[in-house]
């Protein structure tokens, strides 16, 4: 989403739902970023920086909206779009300092969560950040840097010991810094698979006084592990331009090295607090519940989020008449609002049917094991490449596109194994796996095994869930999905934002009335609200029960709203900031697509032919 010019007042006050811009058009204020701490963005600005802690002048952010924000570093005065106040400490909710600690083996679901649960808390006003231990070892490795099998084992050599501490060591370092510079809840991503590793884990964070809470992710469903190889971890910066079938031989590898040596908890960390999530959130179970606010809304948010196989739709309904430029009118359809809604249905149908295509395609090249190099990159029209934004760290990897002229990174020896083999030594492995206790023999780490990949696993439709408004234009645009059989909910909390006293009103007659609010408006579009009206934030608040169960849904989720909500609900998939989301456009003519992903969401347009905007 390109950054539009700026608007005036009259576009974030009034109810309109018309695209159309609005002559008078006030400044904008830029600022540059201040980059992210850690050692390896020295060279773009310091901790140091007269920068931190100063309150940024209000503005937009610079880099394309297209490009999810997760990653990028928050400064200590930013506000959060749902954040409802602020302290001195920075810390919210009375809850202190917390790490968030992963663990599991390779393709669990580790990095979907970690990144869904920062989003989350963000949204809140935590200051959180995802650390991903892999981004370290990538980045100190460097691109020419042989990831040796025994990296993967406890058992190493004394070069690997070496290595492995020094990215461990790396990652710690700017985690303790996040803390020191204002943030509240670290989520570190990594394996994290033995006893000791984790006790090693409590002894440093404990001795810094910093709370604990694990997160174990076990998979026993290898279909849903096969999804996570190749939907998730083959998109990872590891295997960026090498060939699939090597990627996928070379991953099962490093499954299959981990699982002899992996201890899942259980009898031996009975003081600590920790949540199993088996196989996404089929079963979960608690050991030693932590006691907090804070703590609990993790917990409740872990219990609702899914690794997601569908994405998010939004349209804005259609037309009525001029009344709807007032928010307290509430009337039909016209006929020009008619023949939009039946080009929204017909555009979004044959969009997604599309998707699935392409997803059968490459299911059934997945699995050709005779063939040479990848599976045909079938993309649909409207897929966008994002750009790389630093993290807290300086490591850009969560967001890095690498140039495919590149050389491809260099993986683990003995790429070459054939499916049997790889069946083989993952069947030998699992035989390895320590024991458990009885309570724990459901949680037993099931690997990847190859029948899967000799198999084709044709993906099933997903499920088209539409959401709209109780406002009647928005009930009949959505009505044309429910006559054809798809399930439709009328949602009170997509209600528009309430414009108060200013309703219908122009930009100039609110200046002239409210001289004083129209001057505030300006300059803080988000928060302010007008007499009897709501700001952006109070609609923030209002959608926060709905922004769960959109983590929950697992299909295509389309929501037909007005544009101010479209706006918010944007800015929570896309981290959008405060001053971001008053100025976000949705045209008529367009349906915005956000497809979930475990580094970062990704936005799209697609036009709907034959409409205005």
């Amino acid at each position: 989403m390109s950054l539009p010019p700026s608007k005036s007042a009259s576009d974030n006050a009034i109810a309109s739902d018309s695209s159309v811009e609005d002559e008078n058009d006030a400044p904008l204020v830029f600022v540059e970023d201040v980059p992210a701490p850690g050692p390896f963005n020295r060279s773009r600005g310091s901790r140091g920086s007269t920068h931190s802690g100063t309150p940024r002048p209000m503005r937009r952010r610079e880099s394309n909206t297209n490009v999810d924000a997760v990653h990028q570093h928050l400064q200590p005065s930013d506000i959060s779009p749902a954040q409802l106040y602020t302290t001195d400490s920075g810390m919210l909710f009375h809850a202190g300092k917390l790490a968030v600690v992963l663990v599991g083996l390779p393709a669990r679901g580790k990095t979907h969560h970690s990144v869904a649960l920062t989003r989350y808390l963000r949204w809140l006003g935590v200051k959180s950040h995802a650390f991903h231990l892999g981004d370290y070892r990538r980045k100190l490795g460097g691109p020419n840097h042989i990831v040796p099998d025994d990296y993967f084992q406890p058992k190493s050599s004394e070069a690997t010991q070496q290595f492995r501490k020094k990215v461990f060591d790396a990652c710690m370092k700017d985690i303790f810094s996040f803390f020191g510079d204002g943030g509240q809840v670290a989520i570190y991503d990594a394996v994290n698979s033995s006893v000791s590793a984790r006790a090693e884990l409590v002894k440093l964070f404990s001795e810094k006084k910093i709370g604990l809470l694990f997160v174990e992710c076990i998979a026993t469903d290898d279909h849903l592990v096969a999804r996570n190889v190749r939907d998730v971890k083959l998109s990872s910066p590891d295997f960026q331009g090498v060939d699939y079938k090597d990627a996928v031989r070379n991953y099962l590898r490093r499954i299959e090295l981990r699982i002899p040596f992996y201890e899942t908890m259980g009898a031996l960390e009975t003081d600590l607090s920790y949540i199993k999530l088996i196989n996404g959130v089929e079963h979960i179970k608690m050991n030693h519940a932590p006691i907090g606010y804070l703590q609990n809304r993790i917990v409740f948010f872990l219990m609702n989020t899914h690794v997601k196989s569908g994405s998010y739709l939004f349209a804005r309904a259609g037309q009525s008449d001029s009344s709807e430029l007032t928010y307290r009118n509430d009337n039909l359809l016209s006929a020009k609002g008619h023949d939009y809604a039946q080009k929204l249905k017909s555009t979004v149908l044959e969009h997604l049917e599309e998707i699935y295509r392409v997803q059968v395609s490459r299911a059934e090249a997945s699995i050709d094991v005779t063939a040479s190099g990848t599976p045909a990159e079938t993309a649909t029209t409207t897929k966008a490449v994002p750009t790389p934004t630093a993290g807290v760290s300086g490591v850009s990897t969560p967001l890095q596109q690498q140039d495919k002229k590149q050389d491809a990174p260099l993986l683990t020896k003995d790429i070459t194994l054939s499916e049997d083999e790889i069946a083989h030594r993952l069947a030998e492995a699992k035989k390895k796996a320590p024991a458990l206790a009885p309570e724990d023999k459901f949680t037993t780490p099931t690997p990847t095994t190859s029948r899967i990949w000799q198999t084709p696993v044709v993906p099933e439709k997903r499920l088209l869930l539409v959401w709209s408004s109780k406002r009647l234009r928005t009930i009949e645009t959505a009505k044309y999905f429910a006559d054809d059989g798809y399930p439709t909910i009328s949602r009170p909390e997509l209600t528009q934002l309430n414009p108060g006293a200013v309703d219908g009103l122009t930009a100039k007659e609110i200046q002239d009335l409210y001289p004083e609010e129209y001057d505030v408006h300006v300059a803080n579009p988000y928060h302010h609200r007008y007499p009897r009206a709501e700001s952006y934030h109070d609609l923030a608040v209002r959608l926060e029960p709905l922004i769960m169960e959109m983590e929950r849904n697992e299909g295509d989720l389309l929501i037909i709203a007005h544009e101010s909500v479209l706006r918010v609900l944007y800015g929570y998939l896309m981290a959008c900031t405060v001053n971001d989301i008053p100025f976000l456009k949705f045209p008529r003519n367009e349906i915005v697509q956000i497809t979930p992903g475990a580094y970062y969401n990704t936005a799209t347009r697609f036009p709907i032919p034959d409409v205005d905007p």
